[in-house]
């Protein structure tokens, strides 16, 4: 038997030819009866095992095969689970359920890692929607908050001034009322002074009227008296000098 690159070969009568999981896919047989055939394979497959009699060639990227030639051999190769045998006489041709086997396992591999993939994108789709649903609410209630924080500042500064101009009035009407009071004062007092001025006017008047009157009739009554008196006296003396007295 041929030794080839990565194999070793074992020639036993009646052998089982065994090729790697990884490495074995198609396998074509030509028999050639008797002890002594060769037997080749891949560098992909790690061991074979040939009996006598046949003529084997296992081919690169193949999964799995068994053959059996010039005798009785048997063969098992196994990937994800899958499985070939054949044996029989000389010519003996390869498993064909190696190849079902290995697709129907490559396809639920490819269908595990799609399902795998597709529920990653759907969990980071909805954690980027829920993540993004979060941030909207979070900047709703800092909207929200914010804009009440300002319409409570602004009734505050309107309270604030609603209760300055109700200081402001109620100051401006007592500053009024004490100007009122004032001007009410004033205004008595000098009413009552110009009262107590006519009145003592007309006091006075009617006393120094009475006054005159009096000094008035008395120098009357003096100048009356005295121009009487004179006169008399002037007559009386004329008369006497006329008479010669």
């Amino acid at each position: 038997m041929a030794r080839t690159h990565n194999l070793k070969i074992l020639l036993l009568a009646g052998a089982t030819l065994a090729l790697s999981p990884a490495a074995v896919a198609q396998v074509s047989v030509g028999a050639s009866g008797g002890f002594g055939g060769n037997a080749s394979a891949s560098k992909e497959s790690s061991q074979t095992a040939a009996g006598g009699g046949g003529s084997v060639s296992a081919q690169a990227g193949s999964t799995n095969a068994s053959i059996s030639g010039g005798g009785s051999a048997n063969g098992n190769a196994s990937n994800r689970g899958a499985s070939g045998n054949s044996g029989g006489g000389l010519g003996g041709a390869a498993n064909t359920n190696a190849i079902t086997n290995a697709t129907t396992a490559a396809t639920g591999t490819a269908n595990q890692t799609r399902d795998r993939a597709e529920g990653a994108a759907g969990t980071v789709a909805a954690k980027a929607e829920a993540a993004k649903s979060a941030t909207v609410s979070s900047a709703q209630q800092a909207k929200a908050g914010a804009t009440g924080a300002v319409q409570g500042a602004v009734q505050t500064a309107k309270q604030s001034g609603q209760s300055t101009g109700d200081a402001a009035q109620s100051a401006a009407g007592s500053a009024q009322g004490a100007a009122a009071a004032n001007v009410t004062q004033d205004a008595t007092a000098a009413l009552n002074s110009a009262v107590s001025g006519e009145i003592a006017g007309s006091i006075n008047g009617a006393v120094a009227g009475e006054i005159a009157a009096s000094v008035s009739k008395e120098v009357s009554n003096a100048i009356k008296t005295g121009i009487a008196n004179d006169v008399s006296a002037n007559i009386a003396k004329d008369v006497r000098g006329g008479l010669g007295f």
